[in-house]
């Protein structure tokens, strides 16, 4: 049995079953079609999420930490560093192929939201860099240069999350339109897998050494549950599933034919396809 996806500008891919020389549309299962009305109520849980981390942080400091050399660097530091940290969890789960998150805004909303959010945490995490670094740098009363020395090879974990970091600015990089056009799609795409270890880096030093961590056991564990949290929805919906769905119904690309300008059809062999829960779009 063949299924295709066949596609346009400006269209929802149409799936089909294909006999011998004839397309029909798929009679079988569909995936649940889009709840835009839902969204409101994502946006809010999304919301109140950015509100505790944001508040988390400004109760984390003391008025005589905000006054001491290199204080008020240190909080904005603190305060990008977690912002732009729940914002890039927030982009990754944006594409994880969630079920309820695809009912809500279907995948291609969700596309859209990914690309709108994606410049915040990546801005936020550089200026959480820079920032932490002059403030430390003010604190101890030594150069920028000596103090990012300092804290890159001194410091636990924060080579590896500095690497994290770098990851995450060569996705946002080759992300940009004019970039992109010029890399191959497989190279853009390999960069992207990519954020998924930057984040696992970054974990560690966050816990250890960020003020609303340290000394504050019911916090470290709310974020370690998101953390897991995050992974485990990426590390089912987006891997497992796929690769079960793939084998229980032995997809195979048979063909990828030019339909017209900007309109090619995608035709997959399989077994048991009518079982298969897809859906345009």
């Amino acid at each position: 049995m063949l299924m295709g996806m066949s596609a346009g500008p400006g269209s929802a891919a149409r799936p089909l079953l294909a006999g011998p020389g004839t397309y029909r549309r798929t009679p079988g299962r569909s995936a649940p079609l889009p709840r835009p009305t839902f969204a409101g109520a994502v946006l809010l849980v999304a919301g109140v999420g950015l509100g505790v981390t944001t508040a988390l942080t400004v109760t984390a400091e003391t008025a005589s930490q905000l006054t001491a050399p290199g204080g008020l660097a240190t909080f904005a530091g603190n305060l990008t560093g977690m912002v732009g940290t729940y914002l890039a969890l927030m982009m990754v789960l944006l594409v994880s192929r969630i079920p309820v998150s695809e009912r809500v805004l279907g995948q291609d909303g969700l596309l859209r939201w990914h690309r709108r959010l994606a410049p915040w945490p990546i801005s936020l995490l550089v200026c959480h860099a820079v920032l932490i670094t002059a403030g430390y740098a003010q604190a101890a009363r030594s150069g920028v240069w000596h103090e990012a020395d300092t804290l890159l090879f001194r410091y636990p974990d924060v080579l590896i999350a500095t690497i994290g970091l770098a990851l995450i600015c060569l996705a946002g990089v080759i992300s940009i339109r004019a970039v992109r056009r010029r890399v191959r799609r497989e190279v853009w795409w390999t960069v992207h897998l990519y954020l998924y270890l930057a984040l696992a880096l970054s974990f560690a030093h966050v816990v250890v050494l960020g003020p609303s961590f340290v000394g504050h056991p019911l916090t470290q564990l709310v974020w370690s549950v998101a953390w897991a949290g995050t992974a485990g929805l990426v590390l089912v919906y987006r891997i497992g599933l796929p690769v079960l769905r793939s084998v229980r119904h032995r997809l195979r690309v048979a063909e990828v034919r030019t339909e017209g300008p900007e309109v090619v059809s995608v035709i997959c062999r399989g077994e048991r396809l009518d079982r298969l829960p897809i859906s345009g779009g």
